[in-house]
């Protein structure tokens, strides 16, 4: 027997990465960049593919990686509760990512004044006693579309309730002579 060596060249072969990019959102308050932690919505699109990611954000700030470098839309609701409502367009901020940067996208929102509704009383007297079957008509300074009305109990009282904050013009009518 005679032997035969055979010799096998193994090559390792490279695999070549596919270089990506990331891009970190945050979510503000306007004025103060405290992260806002409620949950709000943040969608990720390639222009030129169309592909899109959405991660539901309640820490301020997500990163969305492995990214192909590219153009992308990052966008979040126009409305989201507690906040003032965004303008169409400020909702949305348009990236370029690029091989292994991450880039910086920041949305910052204003916090809405949280208006709680009164209660408005009106008494018509004569005297002491308390005139009831008064009409009693209010009037919105801010919104004069917005009348309320009223007819006096035995009291005299007419009770407005659930009004938001604002100045009211107070007008009575049917007083007997």
């Amino acid at each position: 027997g005679e032997t035969t060596n055979v010799i096998f060249e193994l090559k390792k072969e490279t695999v070549q990465q596919p270089e990506t990019g990331s891009v970190l959102v945050n979510i503000v308050e306007k004025g103060a960049d405290t992260p806002i932690t409620a949950p709000i919505t943040v969608t990720i699109k390639n222009t030129d593919t169309n592909a899109e990611q959405a991660y539901s954000v309640n820490t301020g700030s997500h990163i969305f990686s492995d990214l192909k470098p590219g153009t992308y839309e990052v966008s979040i609701p126009t409305t989201n509760e507690g906040y003032k409502e965004l303008t169409e367009g400020a909702n949305k901020k348009v990236v370029v990512v690029t091989a292994e940067i991450e880039e910086n996208c920041k949305f910052e929102l204003e916090k809405e004044q949280v208006q709680n509704p009164g209660t408005l009383v009106v008494t018509v007297k004569n005297g002491e006693e308390g005139k009831s079957g008064i009409t009693v008509t209010i009037t919105s300074q801010t919104s004069p579309s917005e009348k309320f009305e009223r007819t006096t109990g035995n009291d005299g009282k007419a009770t407005f309730e659930n009004l938001l904050p604002g100045e009211y013009t107070v007008e009575i009518s049917g007083i007997p002579n």
